[in-house]
């Protein structure tokens, strides 16, 4: 479903003459619906580590170079998936501040085997992946999963987005939790009773949330050392 679909069926549902087209329209009703629709993109993506926006992000280190550019439509870290692959062991942290200076002051009390990394501003604004202490060699392999920032995509050439730039744009998120979405939030803004379509909305979300990646099994969904699962669970003679 297209933008311009969802926004003409949101206008038709609410008793609102439906626009012809969404982008580049300078009418007062076709830009809120606009404007309303990137809102709840935005704010739906975040709502949830939606399957559909989970990525993953290899890149090779640099010898002696201690930061490495993110994605640039990373939005979140998904828990435990930073790994070197090189040495086949996880990175920790993310390290707070005051551990990271220790580290770099070279304070024995915050050594250890595992490199740590974290994610802060740079000297040139955008945020950055450190890794503590710098790597010696280049080319080794660090991996993680991510959640996207970009929720839709361009149609034509499925280019993923963070907004919608044109009215044939698409939604990677289910459509019909938009289509809820902005119809709640355009009730709202007219000064409408929103409230049972709220409730409807808030319904259906949790329900999607729940669907969403289908169900996951104790002791199958983490991979992390030391954790329960088919890997390190005993076949037999269990508490002897």
């Amino acid at each position: 479903m297209s933008l311009l679909t969802i926004a003409q069926n949101v206008a038709r549902e609410v008793g609102f003459e439906p626009p012809a087209f969404i982008s580049g329209n300078t009418d007062a009703t076709a830009r809120q619906l606009l404007a309303l629709a990137n809102r709840e993109g935005k704010i739906l993506s975040k709502r949830n580590n939606w399957s559909v926006l989970q990525k993953e992000y290899v890149f090779n280190t640099v010898a002696n170079q201690e930061s490495y550019d993110l994605p640039n439509d990373f939005n979140r870290f998904l828990d435990d998936t930073i790994w070197d692959r090189s040495a086949l062991r996880p990175l920790e942290g993310p390290a707070s501040a005051q551990i990271w200076q220790a580290r770099k002051s070279g304070g024995a009390a915050y050594g250890g085997v595992y490199s740590r990394y974290r994610v802060k501003g740079s000297v040139s604004g955008s945020l950055k992946f450190y890794v503590n202490p710098a790597p010696l060699v280049s080319g080794q392999s660090l991996a993680f999963e991510y959640v996207s920032s970009h929720w839709c995509k361009n149609s034509l050439s499925g280019l993923t987005q963070s907004e919608w730039l044109d009215d044939s744009d698409e939604s990677l998120l289910p459509e019909e939790l938009i289509s809820f979405g902005v119809t709640w939030r355009f009730l709202l803004a007219k000064g409408l009773e929103y409230a049972p379509m709220f409730a409807e909305y808030e319904n259906q979300v949790l329900q999607y949330m729940a669907r969403d990646g289908g169900m996951l099994s104790f002791g199958q969904n983490r991979a992390s050392p030391g954790l329960i699962s088919p890997h390190n669970f005993p076949y037999d003679n269990f508490g002897q």
